[in-house]
């Protein structure tokens, strides 16, 4: 339990700083001067869902090949835009579907940067683990 605990929050701060990054991605490309409060709060609350779900859907514990990781992916990634989409919608933050499609993609760009880097240090942690696994071998 303790350990599904940590995986939350490290998830939730990853979420959070990426839904951070989006947003102020979406800002800037809509000349908004600050983020309110409250949109924070939203992003912190839509972060703690966000990371259940995803160590629902990705847990570490379970070995799952690549395309179950690139399908379970893909199906957090549309449960990200459903979730952003519709408490976009919700508290009227998006005035026509340009906005829309634009934060939308915003979403998807920034999705996509964090799975690869975080892929990538999966990947450079059990080549290091491998790594360590052969000398051992080799000593024993």
């Amino acid at each position: 339990m303790n350990n599904i605990l940590k995986m939350i929050v490290r998830n939730m701060l990853a979420i959070f700083s990426g839904s951070i990054l989006a947003m102020s991605m979406f800002f800037i490309v809509f000349s908004q001067a600050f983020v309110p409060v409250y949109i924070i709060l939203i992003l912190a609350g839509l972060s703690l869902f966000l990371a259940a779900s995803q160590v629902l859907l990705l847990s570490i514990n379970d070995n799952y090949s690549r395309l179950e990781i690139l399908i379970r992916s893909a199906i957090f990634l549309l449960v990200v835009v459903i979730s952003v989409g519709g408490l976009a919608l919700l508290f009227n933050w998006l005035h026509n579907v340009f906005e829309f499609l634009i934060l939308t993609a915003i979403i998807v760009v920034t999705y996509v940067v964090i799975w690869i880097g975080m892929y990538l240090r999966d990947v450079h942690e059990l080549s290091a683990i491998n790594k360590k696994l052969e000398e051992y071998n080799r000593d024993i």
